[in-house]
């Protein structure tokens, strides 16, 4: 028969266990939550320093784009004086070389007015000189 009363024994196992539970209790369950407190902070520290870490990487890019677009809108400037200065140039270059090709054509035209009129006068010489010629063939004698 099964006897549910207890015994000296029992007082026994329960010393037994007391004992146990202190003896684990310093030497396996405090050292073990002492390891996950230490690496829970460690956790925290990590978290703390990745929090920083983005956000110092936030604060770095915005200044890098503000920086890239700084750059580029003074590069655009740049470039647009830049074609500014080469339009006017350009320009310049070619007002000069109409002005010398006007220059040029006029003292051209000029040239070709005296050879005209050259030709015209030596023309009327030798109109003169054909027609007394035709008109002494014609008449058979020589005209004044």
């Amino acid at each position: 028969m099964i006897n549910l009363t207890p015994d000296f024994t029992f007082f026994y196992m329960l010393g037994i266990f007391v004992v146990v539970l202190f003896a684990l209790n310093a030497l396996v369950f405090q050292p073990t939550l002492k390891i996950l407190e230490a690496r829970h902070g460690q956790t925290d520290k990590l978290k703390d320093t990745v929090t920083s870490l983005n956000e110092e990487t936030a604060r770095l890019l915005i200044q890098y784009e503000t920086h890239i677009a700084e750059v580029r809108a003074k590069g655009s400037k740049e470039r647009e004086r830049l074609v500014t200065e080469a339009r006017d140039k350009q320009h310049k270059i070619v007002d000069a070389a109409r002005a010398e090709a006007e220059k040029t054509l006029e003292g051209m035209r000029g040239d070709i007015n005296h050879a005209m009129k050259e030709a015209t006068l030596q023309m009327r010489q030798h109109v003169q000189e054909l027609s007394r010629d035709i008109v002494a063939r014609l008449l058979e004698r020589k005209v004044a």
